[in-house]
């Protein structure tokens, strides 16, 4: 009933919901490629088109000839909730004379939005601007796991679960099953490693070796949230020199961060998801509303943006600077109307 009443407001995001993902080295997914639908559209390796128009026989947005700034970040970018590849915000920005290249991937976090770029740097020529919006999937990644070396990403867990079980003996399959079953909390993908032939009876019946081994953990490398946003911002800076073009991040809206009072299709989709089966809207719906987690995390960024010289601003602010109750521009807690993203679009043309 909540999915049929959610797609009767936004029917567009009947096909959000349905594109599912194509698993790719080193970024580790991507959206699918050479999508074709009214609503998105997208080229041979996975980016949105700025327009269904755009779709040529090279199949790629990178075969455009005209002036063009990249837009990096993850779904926002994208345009999920967008009614079509014109209403995002690379789709708001372009014209006939300047193209901004869609280079948004839904969960993306930091890093991997700079390795797609690296990943298509030899099809990018001459740029006049970088854009990056971004910065609420490292939050929820730092809050939702703790920070390691090289970083968190989504499906982290499903990343370990194949990596790590499709290198085990049939022995230890087997056993990783049994145990399983009887100690879920006790045995996982990554300390299974740390058990041999000769104590993996132990496991079952030794409370002293049950202690021992739950505290036998495969440490990862120590990586601080703040080295994170360091390093990114120190690699924006080298984009900069190298491109020789002006780098921008701004971090994204967030419903709770942007608005003081919901407008009645908001406050719907937004109960919608509150009471969802799906565990990432119910952590989302508690998540935006903790204590000055907003300018800690603006301050932070800030920090980094000045100490590499990227210019650096915060859509929410000026989005609370201007809208008012009836103002529907969020479809959920991260992702935006037509509306809110020609509003975010014209904020970014009136500072680039």
């Amino acid at each position: 009933m909540s999915k049929k009443l959610k797609y009767s407001i936004v029917q567009q995001m009947k096909i959000y919901d349905s594109l599912g993902f194509n698993w790719m080295p080193f970024v580790m997914f991507s959206q699918k490629a050479n999508i074709r639908s009214a609503v998105i559209n997208t080229d041979s390796r996975g980016f949105r088109f700025n327009s269904k128009n755009q779709i040529n026989n090279e199949n790629s947005i990178f075969a455009n000839k005209k002036k063009i700034s990249l837009i990096l970040g993850g779904s926002f970018v994208f345009g999920v909730g967008s009614s079509f590849d014109e209403f995002t915000v690379p789709g708001y920005l372009s014209n006939d004379n300047h193209e901004y290249l869609n280079l948004g991937c839904r969960a993306y976090v930091g890093i991997q939005e700079i390795i797609s770029l690296i990943l298509n740097i030899n099809k990018i020529h001459k740029i006049e601007n970088i854009v990056i919006v971004s910065g609420l999937n490292d939050l929820y990644q730092k809050n939702l796991f703790s920070s390691f070396y090289p970083d968190t990403f989504y499906f982290y867990s499903n990343f370990i679960k194949n990596m790590y079980f499709d290198n085990l003996s049939i022995r230890k399959k087997i056993f990783f099953k049994i145990a399983n079953k009887f100690f879920p909390k006790l045995v996982n993908f990554e300390n299974i490693q740390n058990l041999n032939y000769s104590n993996l009876p132990k496991i079952f019946f030794s409370k002293k070796f049950q202690k021992k081994f739950k505290n036998l953990k495969n440490k990862k490398t120590n990586f601080s949230f703040e080295e994170k946003i360091d390093r990114n911002f120190k690699i924006y800076n080298l984009l900069s020199t190298f491109f020789n073009c002006k780098v921008q991040f701004y971090l994204q809206p967030t419903l709770r961060w942007s608005k003081k009072q919901l407008s009645s299709e908001e406050n719907i989709l937004l109960n919608l998801n509150k009471n969802s089966d799906e565990v990432v809207f119910r952590f989302l719906y508690s998540f935006f509303k903790k204590k000055n987690m907003h300018q800690d995390f603006s301050f932070l960024l800030k920090k980094y943006a000045d100490k590499y010289s990227i210019d650096y601003f915060d859509i929410n602010l000026h989005l609370k600077s201007i809208l008012k109750k009836k103002d529907w521009i969020f479809i959920d807690d991260l992702h935006c109307t037509d509306m809110g993203y020609k509003l975010v679009s014209d904020f970014i043309k009136s500072n680039i």
